[in-house]
């Protein structure tokens, strides 16, 4: 049990752009199955509204790299919006998106929503112990109940 004091968490923001940069360069490691049409325009939603949901990541033991254990249909919603230029729905909550791709909109709208939110990651250290990982991800997520 020793083993449970030998993490860190820590938090970075990160603009839409960074995140969807990350994940195209394979750092951020997202389930590559695409996000349902309701989960996706909630996303967008939320990351236009600035209401980003948790997201709690932790760095793999090998290459450096980071899995998501919460708010991965989040950033998986946001490379397919800015990376793979997936269209906003037509009959979407917000109308200036309507119906457009990430390329397809206004350099301003685009700036504010690539550039302007910064969105909170907590992350656990990369030389965390699977077990500690998995037992600070519980502690984040526990508290978190108690907040909501």
């Amino acid at each position: 049990m020793s083993s449970l004091l030998y993490f860190n968490v820590h938090s970075v923001q990160l603009s839409a752009s960074e995140i969807a940069n990350f994940i195209l360069n394979d750092l951020y490691l997202i389930n590559e199955t695409p996000v349902s049409e309701d989960n996706f325009e909630k996303s967008i939603n939320a990351l236009v509204t600035g209401l980003q949901p948790t997201i709690t990541g932790s760095s793999s033991n090998y290459k450096g790299k980071t899995n998501f254990q919460a708010g991965a249909p989040f950033l998986a919603s946001i490379h397919e919006f800015i990376n793979l230029d997936r269209k906003y729905p037509v009959n979407g909550l917000i109308p200036e998106l309507q119906g457009m791709s990430f390329s397809t909109l206004r350099n301003k709208v685009k700036r504010d929503i690539g550039h302007s939110s910064k969105i909170k990651i907590q992350l656990l250290s990369n030389f965390s112990t699977d077990q500690s990982k998995e037992h600070s991800f519980h502690q984040i997520t526990d508290g978190l109940k108690d907040i909501t």
